[in-house]
């Protein structure tokens, strides 16, 4: 039953069943839905948006940056200082510039990240389809030793009226022969 609440492994309090309630219409099975309440669904989700959003991060690298900074252009008003690390132009040239410098580790961070983010989704299907094969299997063993405890109810019944028939052992008759 923790398998199925998508909770670890702790002993249930049991009650009488005359004291719990049960709904009259049940059905088996477990929604999809409900499955996203399980840890290693969850943890699997995240790391499938994770993915997503670093690939998206990786995208935008491919488009010029332009970076407002407190210092930007002080040290630029001297002709001297226009090329200087934190001028204004040197900011403004460097952030256009860099998606075109940098073109092919940025393809490659690119592509690397595309690669991430089909691994978590494939590890993504992987933990709902193990989660859904888990809760199955469950429901299965739960509907089994149902169909289990009935049979051995029978097989119980059986023993107790083998017991009250009655034996006639003098009117059972023995062969005085055994033929081959």
């Amino acid at each position: 039953m923790s398998l199925l609440m998508g909770e670890s492994s702790h002993t249930i309090e049991r009650s009488t069943l005359q004291g719990q309630k049960l709904p009259i219409d049940l059905r088996l099975g477990y929604p999809a839905q409900l499955l996203a309440n399980r840890p290693d669904v969850m943890r699997a989700e995240y790391n499938l948006m994770n993915a997503f959003e670093l690939t998206n991060a990786a995208k935008a690298q491919f488009y010029p940056t332009l970076k407002l900074t407190g210092t930007g252009g002080v040290q630029s008003v001297d002709i001297d200082h226009l090329f200087s690390v934190n001028s204004l132009f040197a900011n403004i040239v460097g952030g256009l510039a860099q998606p075109i410098l940098n073109r092919r580790t940025i393809k490659t961070n690119y592509d690397v990240s595309l690669a991430n983010k089909e691994t978590a989704y494939l590890n993504f299907r992987k933990t709902v389809l193990t989660a859904g094969k888990e809760v199955s299997d469950a429901i299965r063993v739960f509907s089994v030793q149902d169909s289990f405890i009935e049979l051995k109810q029978k097989e119980l019944d059986a023993y107790k009226n083998q017991l009250t028939i009655p034996r006639n052992w003098s009117t059972t008759v023995w062969p005085t022969t055994l033929k081959y």
